[in-house]
């Protein structure tokens, strides 16, 4: 009888994929792979140690950008570019201020998306049927990439308006292959994994979404807390594999349960150290 703890094959195959392509991808890289993994570490143990402090100013900042962003395009939309700075101003402290206001709805789908994102993935790891993922999107991908120096390039980086046309060409097909990648993943999986992500995922998208209405910043410490422990865990691994190769090959073959329980572990340690530190700040 098959001990209980392994898992299928396809499973083991995508989680030795993750955990051996980000050192690959690295040393592909060379110094700018190691810099970028670092600033993700770094990163990540910012919002795993401070996510909860950092929510609701990030969710303003973030509406000031995107406010900003559409206060410049606007203006040239309509003809009057001359008005760039000041919508530029105006939307961006507009966009700010809803979004400041609104941190409970931000925090409640944000948290919805994330745990309907999560919840499906880790059950699929669990039970050991997660799908091998193609390569037909990569393909597609270099095939719709322009050359580089075409007269093409030249005409669009002189027209605003057809350097826009070509970015939304471009999202277009991203959508598309993404799109078409879920799709596939749905289509491989068994009749019991799709009752197990769609059973998973709507009660993910539910509970992160009222938890988020009701209780914000634990919404926002759990988010933060996942997010800064894959960063954690892939990048402090992945680093680990290039500066540390020796050490690495000494650890004994894991099962592929053992990182989602390691990053659980982790993401609970940080909303347990984010809930201490707020209650410290609150006792003073």
């Amino acid at each position: 009888m098959p001990n209980e703890l392994t898992v299928s094959s396809d499973a083991l195959k995508a989680a030795d994929n993750i955990m051996t392509g980000l050192p690959v991808l690295v040393e592909n890289l060379g110094g700018l792979g190691q810099v970028m993994l670092a600033g993700g570490l770094i990163l990540g143990l910012v919002l795993w140690l401070m996510g909860r402090k950092l929510a609701r100013p990030g969710v303003a900042i973030g509406g000031i950008v995107i406010g900003a962003l559409i206060g410049a395009a606007l203006p040239h939309e309509f003809g009057f570019g001359q008005w760039m700075v000041a919508g530029i101003v105006v939307g961006g402290l507009l966009c700010g201020i809803i979004a400041w206001a609104l941190f409970r709805i931000w925090m409640g789908l944000a948290c919805a998306v994330m745990l309907a994102l999560v919840a499906p993935a880790a059950a699929l790891i669990w039970q050991g049927e997660a799908p091998e993922m193609s390569q037909k999107s990569e393909t597609v991908a270099v095939e719709a990439a322009p050359d580089e120096g075409s007269d093409d390039d030249v005409d669009k980086s002189s027209d605003p308006a057809a350097m826009r046309r070509a970015l939304w060409q471009r999202a277009q097909t991203f959508y598309r292959q993404q799109r078409d990648e879920v799709v596939a993943v749905w289509e491989a999986l068994s009749p019991a994994a799709r009752t197990t992500v769609t059973i998973a995922g709507v009660a993910g998208a539910v509970g992160g979404f009222l938890l988020g209405l009701i209780l914000p910043y634990f919404a926002a410490s759990l988010q933060s807390a996942l997010v800064g422990a894959i960063l954690i865990f892939f990048c402090g691994m992945s680093l680990a594999h290039v500066w540390a190769p020796d050490l690495m090959a000494r650890i004994p073959d894991y099962s592929v349960r053992l990182p989602l329980l390691v990053i659980g572990l982790i993401a609970l340690h940080g909303v347990g150290i984010q809930w201490t530190l707020s209650r410290r700040r609150a006792d003073k």
